[in-house]
């Protein structure tokens, strides 16, 4: 990434550039932005940054230094925040900021412990001491965790005993295994033979944390629903068929059984069909009738669940996205993730598709067009479009810039697209002699500093 002379960011600024509201998420995604000018983008843009959760960490990185407690704060809304970003914010000195790191699922064990001197007491959001938080936190080390695991308070060892971090030696504790066997079977790292054991010994609060457990094999699902009472008190028949490793012959079972499911229950069971291979159609097709005849079904999603098809075409699945029903909404944005992932991912794809692809307004479906050999090329090309804007002038800081991109800028008229190429570290000693005897004063200058550099 090229470093911007003081000069380039005062030019920007004065001509009115930084304090345009472009639509800079998509270069934030490739880490084009340069850091200079990260810290006097308008605040919309800054807060727009730091909460996409594509946005680069090294962006990320700096505006959790930025003035503005808005951008701060942006940053904890981010849902791919890393570990780094976290312990620059762990230092701030606003008690709001370091209250959200507190609650915030990503933040280190070892720095909630740091937080003690300001939140002594067990909070009023979940009644937790710090060590709780610091026990149930999947970055915290393990050295911290085979401490907590010793600890007085119950509390905390059953927070270590959820924690998917924590060693599997402490787990097979006798003493811990025993006094918090259903925390442990609620834990996502738990070996797979004391799952059997727990399933064995038939320990009841234990298999209905199996039951959500996303590790829970597919053998185990079907004993446990074997041992349900499926009365409409008994919640793990509803747990197991939602499960995406129960196998669809125990789904179709429960769902024949229990007549108590509910709506949501039917609708994840639906959506989990259509993920099933090729091999299990025709028993997909069953699940998938049994659930549209079950009576618990309402009539208003019953038309939406059968054309939410793996064959449905993706007109069908972008009017799901104005849906107000937010599973199904979430649904169709993850299937039309994955059929564009796959478009862009196919090197004979046309550039007309790609470029339909680039105006998505799902930013995800835009940047799965860098899966194709010409996706970045194209990418640059979308922001180079707008004469006289930022996103111009940073595409032109990129590095690959093309040949043909990088000569269309270098013959342009406006002085800003030529400055851009003088910054471009990829910029070779020819252009940079030609651009020492640019019409403008700063082109000059910043192209005869980068030869003599």
């Amino acid at each position: 990434m090229s470093i911007l002379p003081p000069a380039v960011v005062r030019a920007l600024q004065e001509a009115e550039l930084i304090q345009k509201h472009d639509r800079l998420c998509d270069l934030a995604a490739i880490d084009a932005i340069p850091i200079e000018l990260l810290q006097i983008l308008t605040l919309n843009n800054q807060i727009s940054i730091a909460k996409q959760p594509t946005t680069a960490e090294r962006i990320l990185i700096n505006l959790a230094t930025s003035k503005h407690q808005e951008v701060r704060l942006a940053i904890l809304k981010n849902s791919n925040i890393t570990a780094a970003p976290l312990i620059i914010l762990s230092e701030d000195k606003d008690i709001h900021i370091l209250r959200v790191v507190k609650f915030h699922p990503q933040t280190p064990g070892e720095l909630l412990l740091k937080f003690r001197k300001y939140f002594r007491y067990r909070t009023f959001r979940h009644g937790k001491t710090m060590e709780e938080y610091a026990a149930s936190r999947h970055l915290t080390s393990p050295e911290l965790l085979r401490e907590l695991s010793q600890h007085e308070d119950w509390r905390i060892r059953a927070e270590v005993a959820c924690n998917p971090g924590t060693p599997i030696d402490i787990l097979r504790k006798p003493p811990f295994y025993t006094y918090h066997a259903s925390s442990i079977a609620a834990n996502p790292s738990t070996p797979i033979d004391i799952l059997e054991e727990q399933v064995r010994i038939g320990f009841r609060d234990a298999m209905c944390k199996m039951s959500y457990n996303p590790s829970t094999p597919n053998h185990l699902l079907s004993k446990i629903a074997i041992t349900c009472s499926y009365d409409r008190f008994d919640r793990i028949p509803g747990y197991i068929a939602q499960h995406p490793n129960t196998p669809l012959t125990t789904t179709i079972s429960i769902i024949k059984r229990a007549s108590f499911l509910s709506s949501d229950t039917l609708r994840q069971i639906y959506m989990n069909s259509l993920k099933s291979s090729e091999l299990e159609r025709n028993l997909a097709m069953e699940v998938q009738s049994l659930i549209v005849n079950h009576p618990n079904l309402p009539d208003n999603i019953l038309e939406e669940l059968i054309k939410v098809d793996r064959n449905a075409p993706i007109d069908i699945l972008e009017n799901f996205l104005h849906s107000k029903d937010r599973a199904l909404k979430k649904s169709a944005q993850a299937r039309l993730r994955s059929i564009y992932r796959e478009l862009a991912a196919n090197s004979e794809t046309s550039t007309e598709q790609l470029w339909e692809m680039l105006y998505h307004r799902d930013i995800e479906i835009r940047l799965a067009v860098l899966l194709h050999p010409q996706g970045l090329n194209l990418l640059l090309d979308r922001a180079l479009q707008v004469e006289n804007s930022l996103n111009r002038f940073i595409a032109g800081l990129h590095p690959q810039l093309s040949t043909v991109q990088r000569d269309r800028l270098f013959y342009s008229d406006n002085w800003l697209d030529r400055l851009a190429i003088a910054c471009n570290p990829s910029t070779s000693i020819e252009y940079l002699q030609r651009l020492s005897q640019d019409s403008h004063n700063l082109v000059r200058d910043i192209a005869s500093q980068k030869i003599l550099d």
